[in-house]
């Protein structure tokens, strides 16, 4: 079974929760919850997968437990751990993702095109000026 299915097998009961598969030394987490934890810990997301090892375990489980973040650790066959907050901000921080991911990839489309403009050098004066208008 790969990880992906068994996060969405967990994912289904544990909706308002962040769904963390356990995969030998590693830890993986899918979508949404992925976007929490990049958020989070600054961990890349690449195809809305994040992983970790066993080195940030620790940091990992105080911090969703600091921010009052439910969440499951799986594996194949059983959850591991499971902490249930009784002021669940998993919602809270949904949105936050949501928003901040959303301002990253909207950076990310700037940047592409500015790099683009400037592999015309015609362009540097014009760019220049148009830069400090907004300042």
């Amino acid at each position: 079974m790969k990880s992906i299915d068994i996060y969405n097998s967990f994912k289904d009961s544990n909706f308002d929760s962040i769904v963390i598969v356990k995969e030998g030394i590693f830890y993986k987490t899918f979508n949404v919850d992925a976007k929490i934890m990049w958020y989070l810990f600054d961990y890349l997301l690449k195809d809305n997968i994040i992983s970790f090892g066993n080195n940030s375990y620790d940091k990992v489980i105080y911090k969703l437990k600091k921010s009052n973040i439910s969440f499951v650790i799986v594996n194949k066959n059983e959850k591991l751990l499971e902490i249930n907050n009784n002021i669940n901000n998993y919602k809270t921080y949904e949105n936050l993702s949501n928003i901040s991911f959303g301002k990253k990839e909207e950076e990310e489309k700037l940047i592409k095109k500015i790099k683009m403009i400037l592999e015309r050098k015609d362009c540097f004066l014009e760019i220049n000026n148009f830069l400090d208008k907004l300042n």
